[in-house]
């Protein structure tokens, strides 16, 4: 068996290796797979470990000797060959419920994840599984050389000759581990339920991904009720307040050029996500002011000082002013979107801030130096997030509309039938880009005088970091092809007789098949070869986003049939195994 838990060790060391915090893994797409987790997981932690490691900034940092014998070490342990690739571990997923909390040591703790209240939870004695999926075979016979064997419920399962680590294999490339208590309860469940409402809310479609829900609620109303420190911001009350009312939150990171940062909340009741993005924005605003301030006095406090420390002072205020200048930023790259009772923020840690840290404390964050050179390392992630969003905004459109973007009211169209602008447009106003939505003049064409201004405008959320494209324009397009949603204007849900999940609403074409964002042009294909202009930004792969608003890579290598059964809305199709 693996003593000690080698291969939570393998997520620990992912995550703390180079960022001092992570573990964890969704099973390479944008949901988390509960199977075998405890009813009621509390805290969810999850690695997409095949996705993270083949990052430039990974291997770099994996590529130091120290971590090369530890994983050298690391591979003999879990029974994987010295020439195996550890890429072959897809994905680690943590669940943690029923945690008994450690003596309060004052600093408060709600949250079974954090020490939010009521103390520390006491890991040790939580109902905890891991399950850990390779994309071949366990070597068995080494995990098993190092454990004793016993039975549960007709299952064989293995205990760690030394400590309490249990684990037992449901098919040859699945390993579920916990302790021997925990395991058994595992194994009287199965696989159970293939997932838990609590977190429904969480985008898993990241490197890294932690989720919890809170432990005691009550907790969390006491804190609010502490008085604000001196010197806090006006809007440290309402974001007190909204917090009352938290369901749960999650923290997720994905490594690419630069680092993504995504912190996401569900509340009890909408207004209440809406009054903390409220407060938010308010907030956030104070930052840049706050950075002006502190340049302001550190200008002064240079021009007072005696002229032995000039020299001294001009040098830090030049260095202040880089970190401001990055500083700035990241304030820049924050959002904040909302959709219900679900809060979603996302920053982005820029390469230049790795540089300076790197700088500044020489030796103590050498692992930071490798996001200078972690160019092109999404790898296909921040597709999925984009096409997601798109997707919640088409449905937020649908149910406003009762249609699919574009609708066909006859004000939106041309005297052809046709839009006068793409659907891109049209659901601006669902992905929080109101002001934008109001600047194009809906009754004309994407290319009149007008509106022809706005393409420079395009949101981040329309670009495929894979892409290298000229400014306004997209690879993200509708199924415009026979029989497919957006073939013409006006259809709607009950139109998709084939099923949301089977038919394809928008994909990530090929950049040679690019088009102006506000433009109303869609993907075209040909029944004798679908495929065609779909392969460059994710190797002999397309993402795609259904029409049930999930996003897939789905393989270039499936018959055509399949390809033209996900391309049609009606056609009847028997569609499986893509």
């Amino acid at each position: 068996m693996i003593a000690g838990g080698s291969l939570l060790g393998l997520a620990l060391l992912i995550g703390i290796g180079y960022l001092g915090a992570g573990f964890i893994s969704g099973f390479g797409g944008g949901d988390a797979d509960f199977a075998y987790l405890p009813d009621n997981t509390k805290v969810l932690i999850s690695v997409q470990v095949a996705d993270l490691l083949e990052s430039d900034m990974v291997q770099k940092a994996l590529s130091d000797p120290q971590a090369k014998a530890a994983i050298d070490k690391l591979k003999q342990e879990i029974g994987m060959a010295a020439d195996e690739d550890l890429t072959a571990i897809q994905a680690i997923i943590v669940g943690v419920a029923n945690m008994p909390q450690k003596p309060s040591d004052g600093l408060g703790g709600g949250f079974g994840m954090g020490p939010l209240g009521g103390g520390m939870p006491d890991f040790s004695k939580a109902d905890m599984i891991a399950v850990d999926r390779k994309n071949s075979a366990w070597n068995q016979d080494v995990l098993k050389s190092k454990a004793k064997e016993s039975t549960h419920n007709s299952t064989t399962y293995f205990v760690a000759n030394a400590g309490d680590m249990a684990g037992f294999f449901p098919d040859e490339k699945t390993l579920v581990l916990g302790n021997e208590s925990s395991l058994k309860k595992a194994i009287e469940r199965g696989k159970g339920e293939s997932s838990q409402w609590q977190f429904d809310f969480v985008d898993f479609d990241q490197h890294i991904v932690i989720a919890g829900v809170p432990r005691d609620k009550s907790v969390l109303k006491q804190n609010s009720s502490t008085p604000m420190m001196p010197g806090m911001p006006s809007s440290a009350k309402e974001l007190a307040e909204a917090m009352q009312k938290i369901e749960g939150g999650a923290f997720g990171v994905t490594i690419g050029s630069d680092i993504e940062l995504q912190v996401q909340g569900s509340f009890s009741d909408s207004s209440a996500a809406g009054d903390l993005k409220a407060a938010l924005a308010d907030g956030l605003s104070e930052g840049p002011k706050k950075m002006d301030e502190a340049m302001a006095q550190q200008k002064t406090q240079m021009e007072n000082a005696p002229p032995q420390f000039q020299e001294m002072m001009q040098k830090q205020a030049e260095e202040m002013n880089e970190m401001m200048e990055i500083g700035r930023k990241v304030f820049d790259s924050i959002s904040v979107s909302r959709s219900g009772s679900a809060i979603s923020i996302s920053a982005t840690l820029p390469s230049e801030l790795g540089d300076k840290l790197k700088e500044q404390l020489p030796g103590g964050l050498g692992m930071l130096s490798a996001v200078q050179t972690a160019r092109g390392a999404a790898r296909g992630s921040g597709c999925k997030n984009n096409l997601k969003q798109i997707g919640l905004a088409m449905h937020n459109y649908h149910d406003t509309h009762g249609k699919f973007p574009v609708s066909d009211d006859p004000e939106w169209l041309d005297e052809n039938g046709k839009p006068h602008l793409s659907w891109r447009v049209h659901v601006l106003p669902f992905m929080d880009q109101i002001p934008l939505y109001h600047e194009f003049h809906l009754d004309e064409p994407w290319n009149s005088a007008h509106n022809i201004k706005l393409v420079s405008k395009m949101p981040r959320v329309y670009k495929c970091p894979e892409g290298n494209l000229p400014t306004g324009e997209t690879t993200y397009l509708g199924i415009a092809g026979p029989g497919g949603i957006l073939e013409k204007p006006g259809v709607g849900i009950r139109d998709v007789t084939d099923g949301l999940s089977n038919t394809i609403l928008v994909l990530d074409a090929a950049d040679s098949k690019a088009v102006v964002w506000t433009q109303p042009v869609d993907f075209m294909y040909s029944p004798s070869n679908p495929m065609s202009g779909l392969a460059g930004h994710h190797g002999d792969s397309f993402n795609a986003l259904l029409s049930d608003g999930a996003a897939r890579l789905i393989s270039l290598s499936l018959p055509t049939k399949t390809i033209l059964g996900l391309f049609t809305m009606s056609g009847g199709e028997n569609i499986s195994g893509f």
